[in-house]
This record gives structure tokens, C-alpha cells and sequence, in this order.
């Protein structure tokens, strides 16, 4: 991922971020995904979340030191999760296409389970306008999926949320030049769709 990707994708990872009551929503339905197994890399597991995923094919785990280096971005924007502890636990990077798949948990200092997500959910809502971000809520098998579609700075970002047993909310960010999306969509479906928990 360049540089100039990488910041324009700070704005999609890290929301303005506030706190309000959200309100209930409707039990989501199931949605069925194309997994191409040729499509995804080996399973990567992460046993103190308990969650399970298959990043593409071809997108590298990044050593501590580039994940570092990401996170050294990040933080000159920290002033976008005032309310939020944002964690980062893995990073992957295609150099072909410059896509990268970061995967995080987002703590709530008030809340945790589905009303801390709810809430996170408003302020990515308010930090873009309609027709930048358009949200979805459907389950992958039996685990409830929260899906942002966002296009911006020549960026396609697909953001999705899921919440384990224990409360906590698991952030997966697909960050993809727009013009190299197409290319890999059938990909990152498969991905999505290869997510799950193990609890």
C-alpha cells in the first residue's frame, strides 16, 4: 500500500467517534457467500478473540515492524477515537494491488457486546456522507455481520463488524485502490465469507 493510500485510509479506519444510546434493530438475515478456496491464503486464528479468517491469496502477514509503522499513522490521528481503544491484531499487504486487510478490535469504555458495536456504528455513519458509505447488517452462517461500503480518495474500502461471545467488537478493514477492486472483489468475498468465530 502507498503512502498517499495509506492516509487516505486513516479517515476510514478511525471514524469521529462520540457517545449516544443506539437504537434496537431488526434480527439480520443470512447472506451467502462465494468462497473460492484458490481465492484465500492459509487460515490465520486469533485464540484470545476467537475468531478464524483467510486473508486473500497473495496478501502477506506484515512483520511487527511495518504493522508498527502503520500504527505510528494512525496515531497522528488519535483525535478520531477519543471514545474508542483502537487494537490492532494483524496486518495484510498485496503488493500487486496495493490492498490491505487490517484487522483490529474497537473497545467501548462504556459498553461492550452489541450496543458498544450499535454505537461505534453511529459515529462511522456521521463521519461520511450518504453517498460515501452505505451501510448493511446480515448474518455470515449464524454470526450477525455489520458491513460499511465506503468509497473515498480513490479508495474502496469495505468495513465489517462482528462481535464475540465475550462482548468484544472485531473490526476487519479491506482498503483497496478503486481501481484495482474489480480485480480482487471475487477475492475478498471469499474472505468475508471464511470469517467465523471459534468460540
Amino acid at each position: 500500500m502507498t503512502k498517499y493510500l495509506l492516509l487516505a485510509s486513516i479517515s476510514l479506519v478511525l471514524p469521529l467517534v462520540g457517545c449516544a444510546d443506539p437504537p434496537p434493530e431488526p434480527e439480520p438475515e443470512p447472506l451467502e457467500f462465494t468462497v473460492v478456496d484458490s481465492l484465500l491464503g492459509g487460515v490465520a486464528r486469533d485464540t484470545t478473540l476467537g475468531v478464524e479468517f483467510r486473508p486473500p491469496v497473495g496478501w502477506a502477514e506484515a512483520e511487527s515492524a511495518r504493522l508498527e509503522e502503520f500504527l505510528e499513522q494512525l496515531e497522528r490521528f488519535n483525535h478520531y477515537q477519543r471514545h474508542f481503544d483502537f487494537r490492532a491484531r494483524f496486518l495484510f499487504e498485496d503488493t500487486t494491488s496495493g490492498g490491505a486487510l487490517l484487522v483490529s478490535v474497537v473497545e467501548h469504555p462504556r459498553w461492550s457486546g452489541d450496543k458498544a458495536r450499535r454505537d461505534f456504528e453511529l459515529h462511522v455513519e456521521s463521519a461520511f456522507e450518504d453517498s460515501e458509505a452505505k451501510r448493511s447488517r446480515f448474518k455470515i452462517g449464524d454470526l450477525p455481520v455489520t458491513q460499511f461500503m465506503v468509497s473515498r480518495n480513490e479508495l474502496a474500502a469495505l468495513k465489517l463488524l462482528v462481535v464475540n461471545p465475550r462482548g468484544e467488537v472485531i473490526q476487519f478493514d479491506y482498503l483497496v485502490p478503486g481501481a484495482a477492486f474489480a480485480d480482487v472483489s471475487r477475492a475478498i468475498e471469499s474472505s468475508i465469507g471464511a470469517i467465523s468465530l471459534t468460540e
